[in-house]
């Protein structure tokens, strides 16, 4: 078996808009040196956008060392990474192409972008499976990019609400007039409803208690 150290994980994406792959390979595994070559040769086939990255240990500080691309994925061969490691993976959103059986295809088909090849599988099936695995990959950051702004709007929609009260309780205006400043100061600076609302909310803090509109009324009559 050759000598030749692990690549260290965190090199560049592949380059244009191709697929990189990385080989886990845990030691004690046996002959890395077949699953290299099945690699490179994955990478000759007509399809293209394929380009191997060379190994990777699967421990925790080498995996987290991968850069988050939904473009490069992890193939791994059987018994090169334990449970922990390719939770950890499939966590991440990490495309994930997994040898293994029926068995494995139970256990982690559901879990994330993984695709499951036989262990007999050829080039052309491994490419299929890192090609299969890169979209899924993919589809899923997509998935949680959209639920991160949508779990934004909702929050900023909050903070909107309470600003407005803010201003209808301490200007006595109405709410579309509260609205309408708040739009109007979130322009002139070029910051979001939710900043310039949550800007509004801390200065109310720390404010004395707003006047009710009864405390206003009694202030008038006194005076």
């Amino acid at each position: 078996m050759s000598a030749e150290p692990m690549t260290q994980p965190g090199l560049p994406r592949p380059p244009g808009d191709g697929v990189g792959a990385w080989l886990v390979w845990g030691a004690g595994a046996g002959d890395w040196e077949e699953w290299e070559t099945l690699l490179l040769r994955a990478t000759t086939l007509p399809e293209g956008g394929l380009n191997y990255l060379g190994r990777v240990l699967p421990l925790a500080g080498a995996l987290d060392g991968l850069r988050d691309d939904p473009q490069q994925v992890c193939v791994v061969p059987p018994a090169c990474a334990g449970e922990a490691e390719l939770a950890a993976l499939l966590g991440r959103g990490k495309g994930v192409v997994l040898v293994g059986g029926t068995g494995e295809a139970r256990r982690w088909g559901e879990c994330g972008p993984v695709v499951i090849v036989s262990p007999g599988a050829g080039a052309e099936a491994l490419a299929t499976g890192i090609l299969s695995a890169a979209a899924r990959s993919r589809r899923e950051a997509r998935f949680r990019q959209e639920s991160i702004l949508l779990q934004q709007r909702l929050q900023d929609r909050a903070l909107l609400e309470r600003a407005k009260g803010v201003l209808v309780q301490r200007l006595g205006v109405a709410e579309e007039e509260a609205y309408r400043r708040i739009r109007t100061l979130a322009r002139r600076e070029r910051r979001s409803l939710g900043e310039v609302s949550r800007s509004v909310l801390d200065t109310d803090g720390l404010l004395p208690p707003a006047l009710t509109r009864n405390d206003r009324a009694d202030e008038g009559s006194r005076a």
